[in-house]
């Protein structure tokens, strides 16, 4: 049996080590180390640290590859692949030319297009209809590397970041369940990226989790979906400050920002262009509620402002 080393962090790369251990593969298992919870003092493992404590599997937990004594430890592995997903961090030159097979990386989007950290949510903050998946080969620049296998897959209209990430890893899976062994076995012809076709996905920086009122209702939308649920499109309203998980696209003119009307289901706030109807809101320090809770909770009223 290949000797594979599996790199992984987060949640979409769960489904995938799962698949490896069902082909028969046991990978040594890194991934990033313990860190505390946001309250107390308690460490918090990545999703995939658990996954692999409970399937057994050897984890070494390392917060960079770049020292010489983890390029050591992987030559002594001597790995036939290794594969790397959603791990979050930069794999030196002398790594990527360590496994006899080579190195590869899943990524939830249809390369090149859409390279960097957060492909899902730019993807979803930008309007697209479209997404998909791509195996490539792991180069020094970020996402470049050659595609071996690419699959796409429609954005629903109800997605947000979390739904589309967690159909998307599941989907992932599948595709490494049918390309790693014909990988192994040098049955997949790489083909080099357009590099001039390349869009970029930079992780989200926090002045842009809040809404701009004067924008077009669609792009506000678009960018709550993309947002949700972490970190969250945040907005100032007559409460204090709140993120918002769901809107729709309503009816509606008047001032941006200030809230039209309100409806049974919740707040109708005008943008730039046409309306918003808040349907589900996370004001500070409580929990998720609907439009209509947070309407009765805060005794909003008409005309009232969701600047700050």
């Amino acid at each position: 049996m290949n000797k594979l080393i599996f790199l992984g962090s987060s949640s979409f790369a769960v489904p995938s080590l799962q698949a490896l251990v069902e082909l028969g593969f046991s990978p040594l298992v890194v991934t990033k180390p313990d860190k505390p919870r946001k309250r107390g003092h308690e460490l918090l493992g990545t999703p995939i640290r658990e996954k692999a404590t409970s399937l057994g599997l050897e984890i070494w937990p390392l917060e960079t590859l770049r020292e010489a004594a983890v390029v050591s430890k992987f030559k002594e592995w001597k790995p036939d692949l290794i594969v790397s997903i959603a791990y979050g961090g930069y794999i030196p030159k002398e790594l990527l030319t360590l496994p006899s097979i080579g190195c590869v990386n899943l990524h939830p989007s249809l390369l090149p297009h859409y390279r960097g950290a957060a492909p899902v949510q730019r993807a979803l903050m930008a309007g697209e209809t479209e997404t998909g998946l791509t195996l490539a080969t792991v180069s020094e620049q970020w996402d470049a590397g050659d595609i071996l296998f690419q699959e796409r897959h429609a954005i629903d209209l109800d997605d947000n970041a979390g739904t589309l990430l967690e159909r998307l890893a599941h989907r992932g899976a599948s595709l490494i369940s049918s390309a790693i062994p014909s990988l192994l076995q040098k049955k997949i012809v790489a083909t080099p990226q357009d590099g001039t076709q390349a869009t970029y996905a930079p992780k989200i920086q926090d002045e842009e989790t809040w809404i701009g009122w004067s924008h077009r209702a669609s792009d506000i939308t678009n960018q709550i979906r993309g947002l949700a649920p972490t970190p969250g499109a945040r907005t100032h309203f007559p409460g204090g400050v709140a993120k918002i998980f769901k809107a729709q696209v309503v009816p509606g003119e008047g001032l941006p920002g200030s809230l039209l009307r309100l409806e049974k289901e919740g707040p109708v706030v005008g943008t730039g262009e046409r309306a918003l109807l808040l349907l589900f809101v996370q004001p500070e320090n409580r929990k998720v509620m609907t439009g209509k809770d947070l309407v009765n909770g805060y005794r909003l009223q008409e005309n009232q402002s969701f600047h700050d």
